[in-house]
């Protein structure tokens, strides 16, 4: 699992009231969940998934995208799924070896873009495939460790590895893509080599690059151009506990010690804040993994929980405790939804629910 994932693992024990968010009574309505493929049980791997074709009369909630290394597979695949009921409307398996048990996935300019890693710093590609899951384009960009991000029109890829140089170090390098053209490949930095493999974070908001830094004495936050040309850099004073970054719409969420400051991308001003700091010598938890729906600001955490400026709604089912689930949040067709692991027998099911009456 990734280093995403662990942190899940961590938070999903974690209480759900945050951030001056009130949590109210769930709703009437139970959360609808089906069972998607049981991942490969490798000892490192990452599932992901995304939204997939919008509502039509056939398929009256849209249709779901998961990108995994499913049991019994020759390689890794993106399944297509029925929101409304449950069925397996497209399987397609991505051209790449069973060793790539990584995976991540957005959907931008009516593609979607996967990367696909091997464990524990190996080889990485990336696949795009058209609107009708065909393979467009299949490139090898390194080796090391890889996320992705989009603001649904541009897409950044960064990952870390070994730099090969006299003295051990990590280099960090990028790859922009619009549509079916690449727009820039980069370097952008280097760290020591006993940073952490796994990269901290990555957003794209407004055609801009974000990136939180892995290394002790770089700036935390870092602004990059789509053409990976260095812009800007957030210096706090003092090294957060535990930060991560979000897209939220044509705005930047950052959750640092448990607040949300709601950034604009191009000062990096705060342009709202929630919740309080910390007090001296304690940490608030870690962050969640948040997706905010450009459309009504709401927002969908690992926690299960859905949230706006009033109320909370647990999409969690009961009878599985939280400790017991490693969950992705997404948004498919404007519901907000689950990726669910339970462990430890990897069962996989998307969770979702219809929004409360206004």
């Amino acid at each position: 699992m990734t280093v995403r994932t662990l942190l899940a693992i961590f938070v999903l024990c974690a209480t759900s009231l945050r951030c001056g968010l009130a949590a109210a009574a769930p709703s009437d309505t139970d959360p609808h969940r089906f069972a998607v493929r049981t991942p490969a049980d490798v000892p490192f791997f990452h599932l992901d998934a995304v939204e997939g074709a919008a509502p039509t009369a056939a398929h009256a909630r849209g249709s779901v995208l998961v990108a995994e290394l499913a049991q019994g597979d020759p390689a890794p695949c993106v399944d297509e799924w029925d929101v409304a009921s449950g069925q397996l409307l497209r399987h397609v398996l991505l051209p790449l070896p069973r060793s790539f048990a990584v995976l991540h996935a957005v959907r931008a300019g009516g593609r979607v873009h996967v990367v696909a890693a091997e464990p524990r710093g190996g080889a990485i590609a990336y696949v795009r495939l058209d609107g009708a899951l065909k393979v467009e384009s299949t490139e090898q960009l390194g080796r090391g460790y890889a996320e992705l991000a989009t603001d649904g029109d541009l897409v950044a890829v960064l990952w870390s590895g070994a730099s090969g140089g006299a003295t051990p170090a990590r280099e960090w390098r990028a790859v922009t893509l619009a549509g079916t053209q690449r727009i820039a490949a980069a370097r952008l930095f280097e760290t020591a080599a006993d940073v952490g493999g796994s990269l901290r974070d990555v957003a794209v908001v407004q055609g801009k690059v974000f990136i939180l830094s892995p290394g002790v004495g770089l700036p935390p936050l870092m602004r990059y151009s789509a053409d990976l040309r260095f812009e800007d850099q957030l210096r706090p004073t003092q090294t957060p506990f535990e930060r991560a970054i979000f897209p939220a719409g044509r705005r930047l969420l950052d959750e640092t010690d448990g607040m949300l400051r709601w950034r604009d991308p191009l000062t990096l001003g705060t342009l709202e804040t929630h919740g309080a700091p910390p007090a001296p010598g304690h940490h608030a938890w870690a962050p969640e993994l948040t997706v905010v729906d450009d459309g009504t600001g709401r927002m969908v955490t690992s926690l299960g929980d859905v949230l706006d400026r009033a109320a909370a709604v647990s999409l969690h089912l009961d009878d599985i405790p939280r400790d017991k689930v490693v969950a992705t949040p997404l948004w498919i067709s404007g519901t907000a939804a689950l990726l669910e692991v339970r462990t430890p027998d990897l069962a996989t099911s998307i969770v979702w629910r219809d929004p409360p009456a206004p």
